[in-house]
């Protein structure tokens, strides 16, 4: 089966302070004199080696975060993720051999706090539910009923289903905000406020006609997809 592809945002800016340090060293190349004068340019500021090994650290976690702040999936809380790029960010620029001990480490349990909490709401996430469908419900055949078993769902009643998804995500959504602003705003390591974000998004999500519409479309096309194996 099929997973959906991050659907792209508009990137956002660097940290302030990590295009202010990079701004301080490239101020010296150039300036008001670009060097006509004969004057020679200013040295570039040395790294002490266990520095840079430390912001080479950070560097590969930035790599493994790659662009989840820019998907689209509310189930994704691509906001968290700006949150976390922006501080991985900094450190891969300015970090000290010090910020690889206690605070790397830190940063590593947010992230894979944060990649859990979103793997538990995509139940709730329609348009992630919709992408992740969506191609093998378009290939979809129905198989012949095996003795004894109910007929599978028709071709064009997964197919309905899927554009039931399509339909329903940005209303669901939408009823849908406050809970997913919620689980944005937390700390995805506490598991008090994990329990609670979860708890309120199930219940927006239950009071949203969308979302139920949604769900049971999902139910259509994933019950034609298991017949057809």
């Amino acid at each position: 089966m099929s997973h959906p592809r991050p659907r792209p945002r508009h990137r956002l800016p660097v940290t302030l302070l990590a295009l202010a340090l990079t701004g301080t060293v490239l101020a010296g190349c150039g300036g008001g004199d670009d060097g006509r004068d004969g004057s020679a340019e200013p040295a570039a500021e040395e790294v002490d080696p266990q520095d840079a090994a430390c912001r080479t650290r950070w560097r590969a976690l930035a790599d493994e975060v790659g662009d989840r702040s820019q998907d689209e999936h509310p189930s994704t809380l691509a906001g968290r993720w700006t949150s976390v790029s922006a501080t991985i960010d900094y450190y891969a620029v300015s970090g000290s051999a010090s910020d690889c001990e206690k605070t790397l480490d830190a940063q590593r349990a947010q992230v894979a706090a944060l990649e859990e909490l979103g793997t538990a709401l995509r139940r709730y996430d329609v348009l992630y539910q919709h992408d992740r469908l969506a191609e093998d419900a378009a290939a979809y055949t129905p198989p012949k009923a095996r003795k004894g078993q109910d007929e599978p769902p028709s071709r064009k009643a997964v197919r309905a289903a899927l554009g039931t998804l399509e339909e329903q995500a940005p209303r669901a959504e939408k009823d849908q905000l406050a809970g997913w602003q919620q689980a944005t705003a937390i700390d995805p390591t506490e598991k008090k406020s994990v329990a609670k974000a979860k708890k309120d998004l199930a219940f927006l999500s239950q009071e949203s006609a969308a979302w139920r519409r949604a769900s049971a479309a999902q139910r259509t096309i994933e019950r034609g997809l298991r017949a057809a194996g």
